[in-house]
């Protein structure tokens, strides 16, 4: 995962060996990201949200449903201004 600021100059990076990061985004302050995850446990697929703080490569919060679904709605929703970080993964 690689987050760049909007002359396209990496921020921020890690690689995840635990789960599958399907899709993100910064918060609207820049200093967090949220990812939706996939994982796997006892042969069965798991989702997650993971929340990471782009000033340190420890995971902040992971939240498994329904209540991730909720969280990543908030983050979402809403008529936010243009974004100037953008995820890569």
């Amino acid at each position: 995962m690689t987050v760049y600021n909007g002359k396209g100059e990496p921020l921020y990076g890690f690689n995840s060996a635990q789960k599958y990061l399907m899709t993100a985004a910064v918060s609207e302050n820049g200093n967090y990201m949220a990812a939706a995850a996939m994982g796997q446990d006892g042969g069965s697929f798991t989702s997650s949200l993971q929340i990471y703080k782009l000033t340190s490569d420890a995971l902040q919060a992971d939240a498994a449903p329904p209540a991730a679904y909720t969280s990543w709605a908030r983050w979402m929703a809403g008529s936010a201004p243009p974004r100037t970080r953008r995820c890569a993964l």
